[in-house]
Formats: C-alpha cells, sequence, structure tokens
C-alpha cells in the first residue's frame, strides 16, 4: 500500500458562527436545511453559501449553538460577508480567541494540555456526557471508570472565581471554611471589569 501525507492547510479557511441566533443567520443564507433534526449537535453536512461548498459541523466550543464552516480558502472573504450581512439584523459581532476561551471555560469545556492530561478521568474533569457506559463497546480505561460511576468520585475539577486585582501564577493551594480542598490550580482568563476565571482540581464536596 502507497500511502502519503498532504498538507492542504492552506487549501481551507474555518469560520465559526456561534451563539443563540446562529440558526436563523445561517439559514438566511443557506437554502440547506439545517434544522436540529437534520443537522443535530456532532453531525456535519455539505452546503451552499454564496456559490460555495461550505462543510458545515454542528459542533461548538462556546457553550451555544453553533457550526464550524469549513469551506476552500478562495472563498473565505465571500462567505464572510454574507454571514455578516445576514447577521446585521441579530447584532453579529466578531469576537477573538479570548472570548471564546472565557465562554468555554465558563461552559465546563476543558482544554486538553491546558486543562486537562492523561491523569484526570473523565468524571474527576466533568467529562462524563462524553462517556459511553451504556454499550458494550470496549476502549481503555473503561473498567476503572465504570468502578468509579459506581464508587463516585473523590475529587472533581471545577472553576471558580477570584477578585480582578487576584493575580494567579498557578499550582496555589486552595481551602474552604479553613479545610484544604485542592490544588493544583490553573489560571484562566482576566475578564475586564470582571472577575477572573480560574480551574482546580478540588476533593468533591459532599
Amino acid at each position: 500500500m502507497n500511502a502519503q501525507l498532504v498538507d492542504v492547510t492552506s487549501a481551507y479557511a474555518v469560520l465559526s458562527l456561534f451563539g443563540p441566533n446562529a440558526r436563523p443567520i445561517l439559514q438566511a443564507i443557506t437554502s440547506d436545511d439545517i434544522s436540529n433534526n437534520v443537522l443535530p449537535f456532532g453531525a456535519a453536512k455539505t452546503i451552499g453559501i454564496a456559490g460555495c461548498p461550505v462543510s458545515a459541523l454542528r459542533v461548538s466550543y462556546v457553550g451555544e449553538l453553533g457550526w464550524e464552516l469549513h469551506l476552500p480558502t478562495e472563498y473565505a472573504a465571500a462567505v464572510n460577508d454574507a454571514i455578516d450581512h445576514a447577521g446585521a439584523i441579530h447584532a453579529l459581532r466578531n469576537a477573538g480567541y479570548r472570548a471564546i476561551e472565557t465562554l468555554r471555560l465558563e461552559k465546563g469545556f476543558r482544554a486538553w494540555s491546558a486543562d486537562i492530561g492523561p491523569d484526570h478521568k473523565s468524571f474527576e474533569a466533568g467529562l462524563g456526557f462524553a462517556v459511553k457506559l451504556d454499550t458494550n463497546l470496549a476502549f481503555k480505561g473503561r473498567d476503572a471508570l465504570m468502578a468509579q460511576a459506581s464508587d463516585g468520585v473523590k475529587k472533581r475539577m471545577t472553576i471558580f472565581t477570584t477578585a480582578p486585582d487576584v493575580i494567579l501564577l498557578g499550582r496555589e493551594t486552595i481551602y474552604r471554611n479553613g479545610v484544604r480542598v485542592g490544588g493544583l490550580v490553573r489560571p484562566g482568563l482576566a475578564i475586564p471589569s470582571a472577575n477572573r476565571l480560574a480551574w482546580a482540581l478540588c476533593a468533591a464536596i459532599r
């Protein structure tokens, strides 16, 4: 067998459309059906936008309805203009990646290596919804997760806030009512005129 790897990064662009009005905005610029019955969460479908074949992935990293739109680079400007035009009546705004990071932290979506790694179990990280234990599908670590699902977690990754002027560098110890409940703080993001977000793996509080 002759297998070759080809880097096609420069050939494709990705536009992300997230938010409660994502569906009416997207539906306004495509004649394809993008209803929840046709394109549920986690599904993908090729749709047409501004004369471009777009791979619409029904995924969102911000905790809201949304799509990732994968398309040939040469169509990116035209598709972006179509989205902007349709989104004007819905007060659509461009947002940077720091905004996405803040929203995904608030939702509890984890980032590999930044928040979690090989030492974090799914239930401890709040990712039990992504584990299929109701099937007979075998996977590495299934027995350990089954035991944890039965016995309960002893520690849980959680989000907390601090005052805007508190700077977290990481690995600080966390106390609750004078009792040490966790450590390995992972600093999050500073939100202007608001609190700071941070992660920690803490002893489960019952």
